[in-house]
């Protein structure tokens, strides 16, 4: 397939990650396709990563360092979006990085299939071990979902919610910006995307490959257990829910940020304690109107269980159980077991 004369503009938010940033930015000078633009937003970060971004900048023209105050990840990528003049966007998270044949082997199913997006699987980097995310016996070769078939495929996760594991039509992301000063702003943006290709006749390709390494760290804003990250998870779940009805997938993900929140709720500080209780009186109105349809759907015991106790008044009683499901899930392993309490 010829890709000549199409360019794809790549966007990589950096903060603060000294001791990954230069395998992602050399993962990505490294490409087979050539033809890019990189845009890698230094988003105010204190370890020297800008300095280091500067110096990849300083041996490839292709790089554009832009340095800013620290804004948050939605903003970087804003900024990006606002300067990308490329055909097609890719997203990296700076502590990721890409197989040398990434972009041309996404570009070429885009250009060989007439898609809008096309998306990729991943590897999951963990310390002294890589993890493929495919299982046996799945499709080695591209599966195109088109109008009607993006959106019940997309709720099973199939796409993954992360937006750095695709490339898309520049046009996907006209009217489309991510929610600033939020976490999860994947979650925010992605169904949008897959809700405006449903609706207007486009299509999205998923190639059979693990195309990027996806670094589980800790620290990472995804495993930070913060207030406003139970805060920020609820609202892209209860957004894409409200977008995207009738699809039991979206009102599980509610039911499981409620529980992400009502089970780290008691941990929290006094004084974040005080600041969520609009939150948590609005989780208990969302868990007394789906009740119904929860208790009596097809969803997991766990699901069913977090519904119903968030209906009282304190979190602490679910907290209890999630404790007590710990330890059994602990006991389980250790007796090897496949009985499980909540599914």
């Amino acid at each position: 397939m010829d890709s000549k004369g199409h360019k794809v503009s790549v966007i990589i938010p950096v903060y603060n990650v000294r001791n990954y940033v230069s395998q992602c930015l050399e993962s990505v000078v490294r490409q087979t396709f050539q033809n890019l633009e990189i845009f890698v937003i230094d988003d105010g970060s204190t370890d020297g990563s800008g300095e280091l971004c500067d110096g990849f900048a300083e041996t490839d023209s292709r790089i554009l360092v832009l340095h800013t105050e620290n804004h948050g990840l939605s903003a970087a990528r804003n900024l990006g979006l606002d300067h990308a003049s490329g055909d097609y966007l890719s997203f990296l998270d700076s502590d990721d990085w890409m197989e040398p044949d990434t972009i041309e082997t996404l570009l070429n199913t885009v250009l060989r299939t007439g898609v809008d997006v096309a998306a990729a699987r991943r590897y999951q980097e963990f310390v002294g071990e890589t993890v493929s995310s495919r299982t046996d016996g799945e499709h080695g070769q591209t599966e195109v979902f088109r109008s009607s078939d993006i959106l019940p495929t997309y709720v099973t996760g199939i796409f993954s919610e992360v937006v750095w594991n695709k490339l898309y039509k520049v046009r996907c992301f006209e009217g489309i910006r991510f929610p600033e000063g939020r976490n999860y702003e994947d979650n925010a943006v992605t169904w949008r995307i897959m809700k405006a290709l449903a609706e207007n006749g486009g299509s999205v390709a998923l190639c059979p490959d693990d195309l990027f390494h996806y670094r589980m760290r800790k620290s990472s804003i995804v495993h930070t257990y913060s207030p406003n990250n139970t805060v920020d998870r609820w609202t892209a779940r209860r957004e894409r829910y409200q977008g995207l009805p009738g699809y039991p997938q979206t009102l599980s993900a509610c039911m499981s940020a409620i529980g992400y929140m009502w089970t780290s709720y008691s941990g929290f500080p006094p004084a974040d304690r005080k600041r969520l209780r609009p939150v948590l009186d609005e989780m208990r109105r969302f868990s007394r109107e789906q009740f119904h349809p929860v208790m009596n759907g097809s969803f997991s015991k766990r699901v069913k269980l977090i519904c119903l106790l968030s209906q009282g008044t304190s979190p602490f009683l679910l907290l209890c159980c999630h404790l007590a499901w710990k330890l059994w899930e602990k006991c389980k392993t250790r007796w090897k077991g496949d009985r499980s309490f909540f599914d």
